[in-house]
């Protein structure tokens, strides 16, 4: 099935590295990191306990990490509580120390929420009238809330009247569309980033989908592997891996996470290389949300690892099942590569997103799907393959929660 080193070297990480890698988040370990990686690892630290603090403050937006400033920047709309700016300014001593700033934001977490509330409540309605709303969310850095739809042009005007209830500049409206995003032979325990083949494909290039993170439930006592909803043929839920041997069936999913959990053995290591080499691998010690500005990598069967994704911001996509036809909502986050290279593509779905450190990764989420402008794939090449430099991913710690899972363990 696989070479049988892979696998010796596979016993080794499970029975020593994982268990020593779980002192990895401790402060003695950290400061023997590189200084880049020890920093990064302070800002989303401090970040969090932020975050804590926004819970009483009306004016709350967002919170961002800005690695090359070395700040936490939080952004709210001014007016709505001036005093609030020097309880931020306060936890910068329980964070180490680290500066954080205050920048203006157009809408208060609470507004963007409720547009959220009314696009989640009219999305199907917009549809039926021929508005093809692809994706929704609170916009990046304090700007307007996003809604990307087929024909902009030719929606703009009556989307921004219909969801500008906060004022004028508070909803930009763009052309979106949305596109559902495997190494190559991978065998139990399963890893995260191996080619996986769901039951009835009709691409003859596209062989499948990719594994995300293995999985303990809490819940059973059984294991899992996580990929994407949308790679799942719900008539038949089998999946083979990539030597054509049966892996098991996907037994349950989450649609709004587009998750899907195959009940099959797996261990908490995923692939860290390129696609068609299985000799780099990492064990997953930690598990946490994005948070934006922080930088995350993805590792699918296609394209193998890319790294260099910056997270945007929290969002709301339409998920198209290629199997049934299905229209369905998804939410998570949007990460895009500033230099507009590949981040991820087709064949990669379902696959892990994290955040790489020396030793180990901590898992951030699964991808979903790719957003236009396209940009060239790397990796393996096939024809009617497409890649992005966006990429949405779901949430690992909403994933996780949903089904009672670690992905430590």
């Amino acid at each position: 099935m696989f070479q049988v080193g892979r696998r010796t070297t596979a016993a080794v990480l499970t029975a020593g590295l994982v268990g020593a890698a779980l002192t990895a988040v401790t402060p003695a370990h950290a400061q023997n990191l590189p200084s880049g990686e020890a920093m990064e690892r302070r800002l989303i630290a401090a970040a969090e306990t932020v975050k804590a603090a926004a819970v009483a403050d009306p004016g709350f937006a967002e919170v961002r990490i800005d690695t090359g400033r070395q700040e936490v920047v939080v952004y709210r709309v001014a007016g709505a509580e001036p005093a609030a700016t020097g309880r931020y300014r306060s936890v910068s001593v329980p964070t180490g120390g680290l500066p954080v700033r205050i920048a203006p934001a157009l809408l208060t977490r609470a507004q963007s929420g409720e547009l959220n509330a009314r696009l989640d409540a009219d999305w199907r309605a917009l549809w039926q009238e021929g508005i093809e709303v692809q994706h929704y969310g609170p916009g990046m850095e304090g700007g307007p809330f996003q809604i990307g739809v087929k024909d902009a042009e030719k929606h703009r005007a009556s989307l921004v009247a219909r969801y500008g209830i906060f004022g004028a500049g508070t909803v930009s409206v763009a052309e979106g569309r949305v596109d559902m995003a495997s190494r190559q032979n991978d065998s139990p325990p399963y890893w995260g980033g191996a080619l996986i083949k769901p039951a009835g494909l009709t691409n003859p290039n596209i062989e499948g989908c990719s594994s995300g993170f293995g999985a303990y439930s809490y819940g059973n006592g059984k294991r899992y592997l996580i990929t994407a909803y949308h790679c799942v043929n719900p008539n038949d839920t089998r999946f083979w891996d990539g030597g054509n041997d049966l892996m098991g069936r996907a037994t349950a999913w989450n649609k709004d996470l587009d998750a899907a959990f195959l009940n099959v053995s797996s261990a908490p290591v995923m692939f860290d290389g390129a696609w068609n080499d299985p000799g780099y691998n990492k064990p997953v010690t930690g598990a946490r949300a994005p948070v934006g500005g922080e930088s995350l990598c993805t590792s699918g069967a296609y394209s193998g690892v890319r790294c260099g994704g910056i997270v945007q911001y929290r969002t709301t996509t339409t998920g198209f099942h290629p199997f049934t036809g299905e229209l369905y909502q998804i939410r998570g986050w949007l990460v895009h590569r500033p230099d507009n290279q590949n981040l991820a593509g087709k064949g990669d779905s379902g696959g892990p997103v994290f955040h790489a450190f020396t030793y180990d990764v901590e898992a951030k989420g699964i991808i979903s799907n790719i957003w236009e402008p396209h940009a060239p794939c790397t990796g393996r090449i096939v024809p009617g393959r497409i890649c992005s430099s966006w990429v949405f991913i779901a949430d690992i710690t909403e994933i996780m929660a949903a089904r009672q899972l670690d992905v430590t363990r």
